[in-house]
């Protein structure tokens, strides 16, 4: 079992409202046996037992959160979210590099409306890096191999 922050929490628990978005793919798999069923049956899974164990309300005022998934799959679910925050991150440092470069006739964006676009790739970049930060410690933090 590891102990997690409240601040780590959040940041996980908001992960787990995206990996829960699409339950109802589980009912479109069961149709198609074969096809990934038991793959996506172990994402929710896998999800439904990290909410257990981080709380299924979305506010939560406990100071410390103890994760009783198995070690290995949490390090697995956690190394996931980072390949996704990482392409993520290559994709705010494009929005970056281009910023104020790019030819108007390609993408007509107003002066206020690349401004808008910039600040929001701002604060997703922030909150994506607040992420892997998060991650990061976390997976320091869990045991090699056995539970959690």
């Amino acid at each position: 079992m590891i102990a997690i922050s409240r601040h780590e929490r959040d940041r996980l628990r908001r992960q787990l409202t995206d990996c829960m978005g699409g339950i109802e793919d589980l009912l479109m798999l069961a149709e198609r046996p074969g096809n990934g069923l038991l793959e996506t049956r172990r994402r929710y899974w896998t999800a439904m037992h990290l909410l257990d164990d981080l709380g299924w309300a979305i506010k939560d005022r406990r100071e410390a959160f103890y994760v009783t998934l198995p070690a290995a799959e949490f390090r697995s679910w956690l190394e996931v979210r980072l390949g996704i925050v990482e392409e993520a991150m290559l994709s705010h440092a494009y929005s970056f590099a281009v910023a104020g470069h790019v030819h108007p006739e390609l993408h007509p964006f107003t002066d206020e409306e690349a401004a808008d676009q910039l600040r929001d790739t701002r604060r997703q970049a922030d909150e994506d890096l607040d992420l892997r930060a998060v991650c990061v410690a976390v997976l320091d933090r869990l045991p090699e191999g056995g539970d959690a």
